[in-house]
């Protein structure tokens, strides 16, 4: 320990600076300017009130350290009004304006010339001003502090007034409702500035390079780095542009923060020199010279724009390597993201983008500058490179945007409603809640009130839309600058605009029936049915819609109509065909109607199956002699149709003998069933010929069908016998390349030769040879047959059953026994081709009026014609459908350009063709 003596201000201030713990410093008479600041054990001696420490305005003398002597000194702090500050002799504080010493705030070594930014931790039970005093260039931001809480304030000292050499002490003032709290600032200014040298902090890892700013060593860093578990914030790394690193403490850390093994204190900075060793807890970081990374990086720091009422968009974060670089960026507070993440590789000089965003967490930010220093990472092998962000929040309590409601569309003078929906977005920092109304007519609030939302959410509102009532309300679109209106709960208003587009009016298509039905379907039936489906136009237009099959099993007609305001049309529906495949008795649905105006109405269809319709004819034994055998006789059953016959033939007296099966018939076909007589009662039979009613019984037709039979039992006679009284040609296709023929069977029992004639008395009969009257021999004891045809004038009779009771006759014989033998003629004629009827059967023309002829389908189908005409006249329509039982007409008149005799008569002038016939008109001009 040594005695120094000082004899001014300045030799002072030095020794201070440069004794040594345990020195004494005797200071010789005279007066000291402070402040004066003492970091380690040291006794000052005076002569008592002849050796005088003083300062205008503020403290006189700091004391950071125990062991500290006072002897013979007097004090003076030159102020108008105050309390002088009293220490004990152990340097205790207990003066009433005295602060504890966590309250001081240590600046350490400063570089001279080189400006100070500080960040200090404030704890305030309200409003508060700051003021900082006793430190030229020195502020402090913000000098206002509005609310109570935790702030960071910022100590920013201009780089001009910090001189080589000089002793910084000043103090922070806080004034704060009715009370003052200071907080005292000292620091020592270096002689000459450090080498310039760029340094980072080491570990057994990595590098970190601090920002120009600095970078704050928290939990988050310490984990990164060493691994373990750190929490909390220890301590700031400042960075002068030199490239020296300052260690700031700026509050309690949870583990104490040592610089060669030297516990630092809250609120102290400290220069880290070269090999300097910073320990926290189990970390170990040295301070090492380094050379820049082979990086650049735009921008050095990220720089967010205001967050208002808006997130702020992202930044845009680019490196540019000078070669090869891997690594990643990582956010360390949690109100920052990065895009993308996880490890890039980057191959010779390619730069890398990465977008810097806010997450949600950033809207529990209070309102403030954030000045986040080391927010973002950048590690790339054994390299840390600490990145800062600027953000400052400035968020309303309530900001709501509401964007104008678009309500749609609606049709004048027709009554519709529909829902949407908007929202109310609440940017601000703060709940909100209110009652919403409507000023207009076609708007309806749904949403039950009030109505709210938390901070940064949307609330969804649901509307209702509803067409005007009134019957003025042009088209067009209408706009309402406050058509909804929303008051919040302090009273105040705020307009919402809405707008809704009123469209002319339309046709609106209504139909009466949900569905189409074909109902009880007869299968294999040539005429399908027809439905009628009504449609309506309630709108307040005319309507013009078309329909379409969408499978065409069914035809609509009209397929497109035009329909006026309260007016209503009558579809008809046609079914075309029925699904092969379709079950029956069971409602299916085979086809739909589509409308243009997006109605569809399904079609279904029942089908069912109906016995058919059974033609049978009388059942005609041969002629026999009475003691021959009985011969057989056929029963020939035609299924008219439409479904298959199942069914069976009983008889309803004894002497008969069928087949007791069961029989099956397809549709227009038929079958043919030998009937026998019973030869134990033929003996009961009458002799001659006799016929028996409904002596057969049909059954499974779709009406009961009972059959006579007719037997002819004869005693020897001498007389000729007509063994073939009814001759039945069956069913008869007229279409057919040949047509039938039948054969006439005569017995000539007698010992002598009949001799007759054999006498066609129908038109459409023939005999062999194409004649109609033929001599013919029977010998004696002897069977002849004859055989007749049917010629082409059959082709055109009419469908049905055709029966002539003397359509041949046979005559013949002796005189005195003269025979005359009639024989029915039957047959069944198909309908082949169109049976026209066409009235008048002859025309005269005289000059160019047209005359009119009716052509009437006297069949049961409908058939397609076409009519054809001589040169030199016009007949209208050239082509025809008719269906049964119906007329159509066609106009002929003279060709305006035909040059013609004064009189022409032609017996083919107009001809209607169809299906293998022809009907000739006479036309006379």
């Amino acid at each position: 320990m040594h005695t120094l003596f000082a004899r001014s201000t300045a030799e002072l201030r030095k020794m201070l600076i440069t004794s040594a713990p345990g020195d004494t410093i005797e200071l010789a008479p005279g007066e000291y300017r402070g402040p004066f600041l003492i970091d380690k054990p040291l006794t000052i001696r005076g002569e008592d009130r002849r050796t005088v420490l003083w300062r205008r305005g503020g403290p006189v003398l700091y004391v950071r350290s125990y062991g500290v002597r006072l002897e013979r000194l007097c004090f003076e702090r030159t102020i108008e009004t105050g309390t002088l500050i009293i220490h004990d002799r152990e340097c205790d504080p207990s003066g009433k304006e005295s602060m504890e010493a966590e309250t001081l705030i240590s600046l350490g070594e400063l570089t001279p010339g080189s400006t100070l930014t500080l960040p200090i931790e404030i704890e305030t039970r309200g409003r508060a001003d700051i003021s900082v005093a006793g430190m030229y260039g020195a502020q402090i931001s913000p000098a206002v502090l509005e609310e109570a809480g935790k702030h960071t304030v910022t100590l920013s000292l201009d780089g001009t007034s910090i001189l080589k050499g000089e002793v910084l002490l000043g103090e922070m003032t806080l004034n704060e409702e009715n009370s003052t709290r200071y907080l005292w600032i000292s620091g020592v200014v270096l002689d000459a500035p450090p080498p310039e040298q760029s340094y980072a902090l080491a570990t057994k890892k990595m590098r970190l390079h601090p920002s120009p700013n600095g970078l704050v060593i928290d939990g988050n860093l310490l984990t990164a780095l060493e691994g373990g578990v750190y929490k909390g914030r220890y301590a700031v790394i400042q960075r002068e542009p030199s490239g020296n690193l300052y260690l700031y403490v700026p509050g309690e850390p949870p583990l104490p923060v040592l610089i060669n093994d030297r516990s630092i204190p809250r609120n102290t900075r400290q220069l880290l020199r070269q090999q300097d060793v910073i320990k926290i807890g189990k970390a170990i970081i040295s301070v090492q010279p380094v050379e820049p990374p082979s990086i650049t990086l735009e921008p050095e720091n990220v720089t967010f724009t205001e967050f208002g009422t808006q997130f702020p968009d992202p930044i845009a974060l680019t490196l540019k390597p000078r070669a090869g670089w891997v690594g990643q960026l990582l956010a360390t507070v949690p109100w920052l993201t990065v895009t993308p993440t996880g490890t890039i590789r980057l191959g010779g000089t390619k730069p890398q983008t990465w977008q810097i965003g806010l997450t949600e967490d950033a809207l529990q930010l209070p309102n403030g500058v954030y000045d986040t220093l080391g927010a973002l990472l950048l590690t790339s092998n054994d390299h840390l490179i600490s990145l800062d962000v600027h953000l400052e929040v400035k968020r309303p309590n309530v900001a709501l945007t509401i964007q104008p409601i678009e309500a749609g569309s609606v049709e004048a003078s027709w009554p519709s409603e529909h829902e949407i929906e908007f929202q109310i977005a609440n940017f601000g920092r703060s709940a909100w809640s209110g009652t919403l109304r409507s000023t207009v007519e076609w708007l309806e609030v749904l949403t039950p009130m009030p109505i709210g939302g938390e901070t940064w959410s949307a609330t969804l509102v649901q509307l209702k839309v509803t067409a005007p009532s009134k019957p003025d309300v042009k088209p067009g679109k209408v706009e309402v600058a406050d058509a909804l209106v929303l008051t919040h709960d302090d009273g105040t208003m705020q307009a919402i605009p809405a707008s809704l587009i009123i469209e002319p009016s339309q046709g609106h298509l209504i139909i009466d029936a949900e569905q189409v039905s074909f109902e009880d379907v007869e299968r294999g039936t040539p005429n399908l049915p027809s439905v009628t489906l009504t449609v309506r136009n309630v709108g307040g237009a005319a309507l013009t819609a078309s329909v379409e099959a969408f499978n065409a099993w069914v035809e609509v007609e009209p397929a497109s109509f035009t329909i006026a305001s309260g007016e209503a049309l009558d579809l008809t529906i046609d079914l075309l065909n029925v699904p092969d495949n379709q079950p029956l008795n069971t409602a299916l649905l085979i086809d739909e109607l589509r409308f243009s105006t997006g109605d569809v109405i399904p079609v279904e269809l029942t089908l069912i199956e109906l016995p058919p319709y059974l033609v049978a004819l009388q059942v005609n034994f041969p002629p026999f002699v009475y003691g021959d055998m009985p011969p057989d006789a056929v029963l020939t059953i035609q299924n008219m149709g439409p479904a298959i016959w199942r069914g069976a033939v009983t008889t309803k007296v004894d002497w008969l003998t069928v087949p007791e099966r069961l029989l099956i018939c397809e549709p227009h076909e038929h079958v043919d069933i030998h009937i026998s007589l019973n030869p134990q009662k033929v003996d009961a039979l009458a002799h001659g010929l006799h016929r028996t009613a409904d002596a057969l019984a049909i059954s499974g037709g779709r009406e009961p069908v009972l059959v006579a039979v007719q037997t002819d039992i004869r005693d020897i006679s001498t007389e000729l016998v007509l063994e073939t009284p009814i001759i039945n040609f069956g069913s008869v296709n007229g279409g057919a390349v040949e047509l039938p023929s039948e054969v006439v069977r005569l017995l000539n029992a007698s010992p002598q030769l009949w001799k007759g004639t054999l006498e066609v008395n129908v038109p459409w009969l023939t005999l062999e040879g194409d004649n109609r009257v033929s001599e013919i021999e029977v010998p004696k004891n002897s069977i002849a047959e004859f055989r007749i045809l049917l010629n082409d004038t059959a082709r055109h009779l009419p469908p049905g059953i055709i029966s002539d009771d003397d359509a041949l006759t046979i005559i013949g014989g002796e005189a005195r026994s003269k025979q005359r033998l009639p024989v029915r003629i039957l047959l069944s004629m198909v309908e082949w081709g169109p049976v026209l009827e066409v009235k008048p059967p002859s025309l005269t023309i005289n000059g160019d009026s047209p005359q009119k002829l009716t052509i009437r389908n006297i069949g049961k189908r409908t058939w397609k014609v076409q009519i054809s005409a001589v040169p030199w006249l016009d007949a209208e329509p050239t082509e025809l459908v008719i269906e049964p039982q119906n007329d159509s007409v066609i106009e002929v008149r003279k060709r305006p350009a035909a040059n013609l005799a004064d009189h022409i008569d032609d017996p083919r002038a107009v001809v209607v063709i169809g299906q293998g016939r022809e009907v000739e008109v006479r036309v006379s001009v």
